[in-house]
């Protein structure tokens, strides 16, 4: 049986030892097996940030390099292929003295919704404002990228107090018509639709009192 050597990825080859964040593999069997022109092969991962990879298979009754024209029998293939992310590096004491903007955040994962009843908040976000629930977490809803995680501090020895001030702006095509909508829901606004000059705002609260509001800019950004 013979085994193909592995294959770099776009950032450069993965090494046997080191462990692959994600892993594909297949086996493959065939009585007669004839090639019309030499297959060229490359495994590639799209997407940020850059990765590692390596690719090969052990073959048997199948040369690594095949020939057109010539029918190979009783072929057995057993083929891997893994990436590894590269997580951007921590940056280092020498970086920070070298001075300059240096982030160590990298995105934001998740905005945290205090609750005295999560599954009246998780019924208020799911089928009041009708949030996409995450494939997995129960309590857990999606406002475009962002995820919003339901919990509960009284249950982990925390008191609880609503977000005030913190105002989560959830975005909408027509910020009247989405509050006309949602008042027919039961949802209680504060006052009339804000307009500031270059956006519409309308504030209101979930169950638990954590400040909410519609929003949607009409104005183009400045250049």
């Amino acid at each position: 049986m013979s085994a193909d050597r592995p294959v770099g990825g776009d950032d450069g080859e993965l090494r046997d030892d080191e462990p692959a964040d994600v892993e594909i593999s297949a086996s493959v069997r065939a009585r007669e097996l004839r090639y019309g022109k030499v297959p060229r092969t490359k495994v590639w991962f799209d997407g940020e940030p850059g990765f590692k990879s390596r690719s090969g298979s052990q073959r048997e009754n199948l040369p690594g390099e095949v020939e057109p024209g010539v029918t190979y029998r009783d072929i057995r293939v057993r083929w891997r292929a893994g990436a590894r992310i590269d997580h951007p590096p921590t940056p280092s004491r020498a970086d920070r003295a070298r001075g300059g903007p240096v982030s160590l955040i990298a995105k934001l994962d998740f905005v945290a919704v205090p609750s005295q009843d999560a599954e009246r908040s998780r019924a208020f976000y799911g089928e009041t404002l009708g949030l996409r629930p995450d494939d997995h977490a129960q309590y857990e809803f999606w406002a475009g990228d962002t995820c919003l995680g339901i919990w509960e501090p009284e249950r982990f020895g925390m008191p609880f107090a609503p977000q005030k001030n913190g105002h989560l702006a959830l975005h909408v095509d027509d910020v009247a018509a989405a509050r006309a909508e949602l008042e027919r829901k039961g949802v209680e606004f504060t006052g009339e639709v804000l307009d500031t000059g270059v956006c519409h705002m309308a504030f209101f609260t979930d169950p638990d009192g954590n400040d909410l509001l519609l929003h949607h800019r009409y104005a183009p950004r400045a250049s």
